[in-house]
């Protein structure tokens, strides 16, 4: 009897195997770089498992690098300034779909899933709103006059430069590491189990509840600290 229900349990698996292989889009090996050509775009909504590496540049450009018989299921459309990337079906892959983006102007992104964003040079703006979900990793180099980042899941987001405002709200296991960001005055308003590091020369004000810790270098002359629960806010050494 225990061996039948071994077996049942076996064939079980190996249907359950089967039907995720055939769910997902085996990628060939063969990488291939196919540039797409797009309208005019200042934001970003990218969701699925993407290495993003932007490039503040004067001419639009974007590449896409992924095995050749992928390319067809990355869907890209612009629509109301804003670059969406996402794919048909899921795919089964043993290295990063590269999606390399040149850009003038840069408003908002948007990343969801597994995505990762790095900005390869230091992006000038006055203003940029960063949201992520799940479990994306990003590495931002800025000199901006107001940041605005949002952070839902296990999100974590480096940054460099300097900003005049940065505005932080996260939930969950969100991890902020900003002590090479310099900003004037820094508002952060988190929840759950997030982490983070931030520099501020001038005003810091900080909600925090659950088990959030909130840590900052620099001499602000204004400190709110509204923590509650088993949240912190401490000075780093």
């Amino acid at each position: 009897m225990k061996f039948k229900s071994y077996f049942v349990l076996l064939a079980l698996l190996v249907v359950v195997f089967s039907s995720c292989k055939r769910m997902c889009i085996v990628g060939s090996g063969n990488v291939i770089t196919k540039e797409r050509v797009l309208t005019h775009f200042t934001g970003l909504d990218v969701s699925g498992a993407y290495s993003v590496e932007l490039t503040q540049d004067s001419v639009q450009k974007v590449e896409i690098i992924a095995d050749d018989n992928l390319h067809p299921q990355i869907l890209t459309s612009v629509n109301g300034n804003v670059l969406k990337i996402h794919n048909k079906k899921d795919f089964c892959v043993t290295h990063s779909i590269v999606v390399k983006i040149h850009m003038k102007d840069l408003s908002k992104v948007d990343a969801s899933g597994a995505v990762n964003v790095k900005m390869m040079n230091q992006f000038k703006i006055n203003e940029l709103l960063f949201t992520s979900s799940g479990a994306t990793e990003s590495e931002l180099n800025l000199n901006a006059n107001k940041l605005v980042t949002k952070i839902s899941g296990a999100g974590k987001v480096s940054f460099s430069g300097q900003a005049a405002e940065h505005s932080i709200d996260i939930s969950g296991a969100g991890k902020i590491r900003a002590y090479d960001m310099v900003t004037n005055k820094c508002t952060i308003d988190v929840s759950g189990a997030s982490d983070s590091e931030v520099n501020v020369l001038s005003e810091l004000i900080v909600s925090a509840s659950g088990a959030s810790k909130v840590r900052y270098k620099g001499t602000p002359a204004k400190v709110v600290d509204n923590a509650s629960g088993a949240s912190s806010v401490e000075k780093a050494n």
